[in-house]
């Protein structure tokens, strides 16, 4: 049972940043922007947020900084794509990797170095039970905000007038620029809103494989899914009734 959650808290303190990254690229995709460089965004601040702790002390001020650089890489992707009509999966795969070079450059000097991991907050009389303790009221303050903030983005997009908006720009930027919305810049703001990893990372254990496999495993994750769709787009093309090509005459 020990080992058991031992693995769960693995996954849970891995997932947590995917979490924030997953949640933010669902708000850019309701308004339509497919954004796949997001990891190159989360390495650019966690790069970001490692030096800043190390050089200040303050873990306060590193998350706000790996805030900013996420940032910083989204707003590009923005202009790239937003102003100046770049392709956006080739836009997101080149930021990933930009992200991944700028990171290991400026991570270099800093292999090696610890760093105090965030207290964990306990919450008592349950942090002590067995088992649910550990895994549920033991954590530290990001992973009960990346719940907190799963909870308030639905709320937003399916309860308030801006999350309407917001989806109404996905789902169609015509209609929506029709009656007054400006669409690119619902979609700026979309960009800048802040489990093939986690196989990544534990799967090394089990099988006996060089590292350099379970690398490539997001990356072929991410090719087979934008096969799927384009095959699914084509398909649908094929099958769809001759007659939605013609021009529609209203009889009276």
């Amino acid at each position: 049972m020990d080992t058991t959650v031992l693995i769960l808290l693995t996954v849970i303190s891995a997932a947590t940043p995917l979490v924030f990254a997953a949640t933010g690229e669902l708000v850019a995709e309701r308004a339509g922007v497919l954004n796949l460089g997001v990891e190159g965004m989360m390495l650019a601040g966690a790069v970001a947020a490692f030096a800043t702790a190390i050089g200040t002390g303050s873990a306060t001020l590193a998350i706000v900084v790996a805030a900013l650089a996420g940032g910083l890489l989204a707003l590009l992707f923005g202009v790239l794509t937003l102003s100046l009509l770049a392709n956006q999966v080739a836009t997101g795969l080149a930021l990933t990797i930009f992200g991944i070079g700028l990171s290991a450059l400026i991570g270099r000097g800093y292999v090696g170095t610890p760093v105090d991991d965030l207290p964990h907050l306990a919450v008592p009389g349950l942090s002590d039970l067995p088992v649910a303790g550990p895994l549920l009221f033991s954590h530290d303050v990001l992973v009960y905000l990346s719940v907190l903030m799963v909870a308030a983005v639905a709320w937003f997009l399916r309860g308030t007038r801006a999350g309407l908006i917001l989806r109404a720009v996905g789902e169609s930027h015509d209609a929506a620029h029709s009656i007054g919305y400006r669409v690119i810049r619902i979609r700026y703001l979309a960009v800048l809103f802040g489990g093939v990893t986690i196989l990544q990372l534990h799967a090394q254990d089990w099988l006996e494989l060089p590292s350099q496999v379970f690398s490539m495993l997001p990356y072929l994750a991410t090719i087979l899914v934008l096969t799927l769709i384009s095959t699914g787009a084509a398909r649908g093309r094929l099958s769809a009734p001759a007659c939605l090509g013609r021009p529609f005459h209203p009889t009276a």
